[in-house]
């Protein structure tokens, strides 16, 4: 039994050897911070490709929409100055020239007005709000983590 208690060692009573040196203990910090940037690299290079592909469906998207909104205005202006002709056509009938002229005018007047303010609450949403806040998160982490490893 006694030989049972001799063979156990207290901390305190270790063999030097057994104990890691100072390098060893600084090799292992050094890798483990080592780990920590290689795998905050691999996040920030995904999150990268992420916003490169969503960009990338943001400008498609973009694109169709000032394509389709350009193809249809030519065509609704040819077919609207067309209708506002045959507006002012018909109205002469029952006023003057001049007076039918101006109701036409007034027409387009109001009714751009109502346009223009449909228009302004169809805009296009913000591009890629979640990466956008998650690459935000990652920067907010970094300053805290650089900032508490300055402080030690």
């Amino acid at each position: 039994m006694s030989s049972e208690k001799g063979e156990e060692r207290s901390p305190s009573r270790q063999n030097p050897a057994d104990q890691p040196t100072l390098r060893q203990q600084g090799g292992v910090v050094v890798g483990g911070l080592r780990d920590a940037v290689l795998h905050f690299m691999r996040h920030v290079e995904s999150l990268g490709e992420l916003f490169q592909l969503e960009m990338q469906d943001y400008a498609r998207r973009q694109r169709n929409y000032v394509v389709g909104l350009l193809i249809g205005a030519c065509l609704m202006g040819c077919a609207y100055l067309f209708l506002c002709v045959l507006g002012t056509i018909l109205l002469e009938r029952v006023l003057r020239l001049e007076w039918a002229i101006a109701a036409v005018i007034l027409f387009n007047v109001f009714a751009g007005l109502i346009v223009t303010l449909i228009a302004g609450y169809s805009r296009p949403t913000k591009l890629a709000p979640d990466t956008v806040q998650e690459i935000k998160n990652d920067i907010e982490c970094a300053k805290l983590y650089l900032n508490a490893k300055g402080k030690r």
